[in-house]
């Protein structure tokens, strides 16, 4: 069995990839997920809408923006964990 079947069918819990805007965090999961059969997640999709709306105007997000993602990034794990790792193996979001 190759490393990559390994961990493939181990129960590794999923990989955050961050990093400053451009720098390649969305090139890296999607390699990562293709490379082990793992679903993939573009964290800016749980951010709360104002926050998405000061993205493109180049206005930075603050502390007090982050929260409710980071809030929603932990829910997002929590429930995947509850139900065996379910939602990360059904959908590429």
């Amino acid at each position: 069995m190759s490393t990559a079947e390994a961990v493939r069918h181990s129960q590794v819990g999923p990989v955050i990839v961050m990093g400053v805007s451009g720098s390649g965090k969305s090139l890296i999961g999607g390699a990562i997920s293709a490379r082990f059969g793992v679903p993939f997640i573009e964290g800016d999709r749980l951010h709360p809408d104002t926050n998405v709306a000061k993205m493109p105007s180049g206005v930075p997000l603050t502390d007090d923006d982050r929260w409710p993602w980071l809030d929603r990034v932990g829910e997002y794990l929590r429930a995947t964990a509850a139900v065996g790792g379910a939602p990360w193996r059904h959908a590429r979001h």
